[in-house]
This record gives structure tokens, sequence and C-alpha cells, in this order.
């Protein structure tokens, strides 16, 4: 975040899709005192798996500090066990100091047949909806 000041004034947001929402909100979480301008959060890890590496999930932040702008992009056929789309409420509300936090669901785009749940290319990637997410992530940044 620092080096991204040094290089452009433009506020800094911070963006995660699936374990990279685990990345984001243990960063937010510790940075309260205006280093970054808000998070975006697509496909959050709400649910943990069973591998040991897919334990983590984005409720093991304090995610009660985060106090930016927050937006959690969910997909509603997102088959993923980790990232069910139906937990985007019960996040959205985990936000209790941020000044707006706001969950949207996309539909739509495809899947292909090879790619398991969890994959890029299948509703958990936004795939064949990624303009679509991606626009209402600027128009979200744009806002605040």
């Amino acid at each position: 975040v620092d080096f991204a000041k040094q290089e452009n004034p433009a506020p800094v947001w911070l963006i995660g899709t699936s374990q990279g929402t685990n990345a984001v909100v243990n960063a937010a979480s510790r940075m309260t005192h205006g280093e970054i301008a808000g998070i975006i959060l697509t496909a959050s890890l709400t649910e943990p798996g069973k591998a040991s590496d897919l334990k983590e999930t984005v409720f093991g932040a304090n995610l009660a500090a985060i106090n930016v702008p927050v937006l959690i992009v969910s997909h509603t056929d997102d088959a993923c066990s980790l990232s069910p789309p139906g937990d985007e409420e019960k996040l959205r509300s985990a936000f209790t100091a941020s000044p707006k936090a706001k969950a949207i669901l996309v539909s739509g785009g495809k899947t292909p047949a090879s790619a398991g749940p969890c994959e890029a290319m299948t509703p958990h990637g936004f795939y064949g909806v990624e303009i679509e997410a991606i626009k209402h992530m600027a128009s979200w940044i744009s806002a605040h």
C-alpha cells in the first residue's frame, strides 16, 4: 500500500477473489488509519473446506474493525461449497464499523464442462460475466 501511494496519489482499494478475500480482510482489519480507501470481496470464502489449506474463511479476521467501504460481489450460481451465494448478507452485516457495506449478486455467464465448482472458469470466477462484475466494482469505487 505504501509503495502504491508513492507511485500514484490515487486512493488504494484492496480487492480479492476466493482465497484472496481472506488476505484482503486480514489486511483491512489492520489498516484502520486511512491507509486504504475501501475493499472489494468477490466469491468470498465464508465456509471452511475439508483440506487443511482451506480451513480459513473471511470470518477469521476482525471484520468489525474494518472501517472503510466494503463491496461484496457473489454469483447466484456459484457452486463452490466454500463460497455459497446465500452467505453474502451474513458477511455484509459483520462489517459493523464500515460506513457502507453492500452485497450484490451477479448472474449469468458460462461454465465449461471440465471445470470444478471452485475454479476460475465457472460462476465462482464470474466466467462469462467478468465485465458486468468489473463494472459494478468500478462504479462502487467511483462513488466512494
